[in-house]
């Protein structure tokens, strides 16, 4: 009996990869026959493939369990790299608008020496100079809402099909709609109202904490200026879509599927494999009645009986990603997310809300979800200054505070009801396929 390996191309439609049979056959054939894996032939009854009995290893040679390669740990490397592509595209990205920044007030000095026939002075040149530098230092202006429309368009664009070739061979579970803890729309409003209760929640935190840091708010206040005139509705389509849809393929597509490759062992990144049982050519088993044939027979000992195919495919599927390993690899993920934001404020909560949006694309096996609430939760922040504005004018002023915090603790219980299917260890879904 000969054990080969071959390809096995069913990860390339989503499926879950499976993994090298080598360290399952490794001792030898004799633990390929203990599995007996059925073989249905044409014509006649499942068969079961005999092998001969194995010598057995010597007890000072045992056979030892395959170790953990040393290359899973650039697994971790790459999902670092992510986090710093995405860094390195938005500083290039900035500094090709400062550069069309200069180049435009550099022109407007150049059109305006000429319409006035002077030649362009010094302080020509340190005007132009300064107009660049007050458009630096005002990140609600029109030319670093496009700025920033610009890098996150040049991000998505390098992003997406490294997320379509890393989502090829992913670990993440699918799930199929008959295991989903809950229905589609109802997944949808509930998610997009948690964005809403996270961010008036979020924003009650913020309130009683940043004024004992006053410098780190100061800085937190001039960052999170809001956009005035022209560039209000690029800015909200930069927060409200392009943010959500480039973030969660980034940190949650890529990033989170590298750590997961990184912290499961049991990944050898195969597109999988299956275990081939190949008779040896003397002898053809072949099937003789009812039942299951004990030893190979050659096919002249039974007359007339169908013979049993030569090789018999056995799919051995990949070992499933325990729960210890995911929430290793999502708090990796996470950490890097609060990273990519470069402040210590955003950097904090951002941490946390990519445990969340990582445990919804595991247990929901659909980025569209942690998308959908990613949207929620920026595009509530425009809700928040017309909400304050109607409870100002509804509530006394010594009151508004707290009815404030109260609509998004009302919300959040709201949110959680609609989704306690997909919060609940159930046991199903996500959590079928993460259970080690």
């Amino acid at each position: 009996m000969s054990l080969t390996c071959e390809n096995d191309e069913r990860a390339a439609d989503g499926a879950a990869p499976a993994t090298e049979c080598s360290t399952r056959l490794a001792a030898g054939p004799a633990s390929a026959a203990a599995a007996e894996p059925a073989v249905e032939s044409s014509d006649g009854p499942a068969v079961k493939l005999a092998v001969p009995p194995a010598s057995p290893a010597p007890p000072e040679s045992p056979v030892p369990a395959a170790p953990v390669p040393k290359r899973q740990h650039r697994w971790l490397a790459a999902a670092a790299g992510v986090a710093a592509a995405f860094s390195a595209i938005q500083v290039i990205s900035m500094v090709i608008g400062v550069l069309l920044v200069l180049v435009t007030q550099a022109g407007a000095v150049v059109d305006q020496a000429v319409a006035s026939g002077a030649a362009i002075s010094e302080a020509d040149v340190d005007m132009a100079l300064e107009r660049v530098l007050e458009v630096l230092d005002d990140p609600s202006s029109i030319q670093m809402a496009l700025i920033a429309v610009g890098g996150q368009l040049l991000a998505l664009a390098v992003m997406y099909p490294w997320w379509r070739h890393v989502a090829r061979r992913s670990l993440m579970p699918r799930i199929d709609a008959a295991r989903m803890p809950v229905g589609p729309v109802r997944a949808g409003a509930g998610l997009v109202l948690l964005g809403f209760a996270v961010q008036i929640v979020l924003g009650v935190v913020l309130t009683l904490v940043l004024p004992l840091f006053p410098e780190t708010s100061a800085e937190y206040d001039q960052l999170m200026a809001p956009a005035t005139g022209d560039a209000v509705l690029i800015e909200m389509v930069s927060v409200a879509i392009l943010a959500p849809l480039l973030e969660e393929v980034a940190c949650r597509g890529i990033m989170l599927e590298y750590a997961l490759r990184w912290a499961h062992p049991a990944w050898r990144g195969a597109k999988g494999a299956s275990c081939v049982a190949a008779p040896p050519p003397a002898a053809t088993a072949s099937a003789c009645g009812e039942g299951s044939l004990t030893a190979p027979v050659p096919a002249a000992a039974c007359p007339g009986a169908a013979p049993v195919p030569a090789v018999a495919t056995v799919s051995v599927p990949a070992p499933a990603v325990g729960m210890r390993a995911f929430w290793i690899a999502n708090v990796v993920q996470a950490l890097l997310f609060g990273l990519m934001h470069g402040n210590i404020v955003q950097g904090l909560y951002t941490f946390a809300t990519g445990l969340v949006l990582g445990f919804l694309y595991w247990r929901l096996g659909d980025l569209r979800y942690p998308i959908l609430l990613h949207f929620g939760l920026n595009a509530s922040s425009y809700l928040v200054d017309p909400l304050s504005e109607l409870l100002y004018a509804c509530v006394p002023e010594s009151l508004q505070f707290g009815a404030y915090a109260l609509v998004g603790i009302v919300a959040l219980a709201v949110a959680l009801q609609m989704l306690a299917p997909v919060f609940r260890p159930a046991g199903q879904g996500g959590e079928a396929a993460a259970s080690a």
